[in-house]
């Protein structure tokens, strides 16, 4: 009914996360694993496909992470190509992560890349989806990553200086990318990414607390 206010989502979806977290409720997802020489070529790939993008050759950029996704089918491969297709053609973007999260409804991580696509379109259809795979508890810690990711966007969007309104608004994103964050580190201990998104999180909170009222 509030799809556009942090605070109605932080009550809706930010109290279930840290029970979960709290019991343990938890699932990753198995992940593909690459061989050595395959994991040498796919480093070789990504890191080709970002001087392709740092060159602004999406096109360039996308051939290589489509042969490094030949090699192994890893989560930050597809992120990456998710970011750099061109914006004159995000339907088909979405589509094709649309199909791929439908070919296995019960990947928590499959569903996250098709948010993360409808991300570059529309922020807020994309929390919808994420919001659907959390509650129907879909195994899968790149989900909470995605959460994370959009719900601290989204904070950091509000205007939280406009009015006490807007303040609350701003805080209840701020909660719940925190709350989220702290799911993805018990699922991603060791990733810094993740560390990033904490510390921004609830940095961002602190900062909102002592003008809440």
């Amino acid at each position: 009914q509030h799809a556009t206010r942090g605070d109605a989502w932080w009550w809706h979806l930010g109290h279930a996360i840290k029970q979960r977290h709290e019991t343990g409720n938890l699932q990753a997802e198995p992940m593909p694993k690459a061989t050595p020489e395959d994991k040498q070529r796919i480093d070789s790939l990504r890191d080709q496909a970002i001087q392709a993008l740092e060159a602004r050759d999406a096109a360039a950029a996308i051939g290589h992470l489509d042969q490094a996704l030949e090699l192994a089918d890893l989560y930050d491969l597809h992120r990456l190509r998710i970011a750099a297709w061109p914006e004159s053609d995000l339907d088909a973007l979405v589509q094709h992560y649309a199909a791929f999260a439908d070919e296995n409804p019960a990947s928590g991580n499959r569903a996250a890349l098709h948010a993360a696509a409808v991300g570059r379109q529309d922020q807020l259809a994309c929390l919808k989806l994420l919001r659907e795979a959390v509650v129907l508890e879909i195994p899968g810690e790149f989900l909470w990553l995605e959460l994370a990711t959009w719900t601290l966007w989204m904070a950091q969007e509000t205007d939280a200086e406009a009015n006490q309104d807007a303040t609350r608004q701003a805080a209840g994103w701020y909660l719940l990318a925190a709350e989220a964050a702290t799911a993805t580190r018990y699922l991603l201990p060791e990733s810094e990414e993740v560390a990033r998104l904490s510390s921004e999180s609830e940095a961002g909170w602190r900062a909102l607390a002592s003008r809440l009222r």
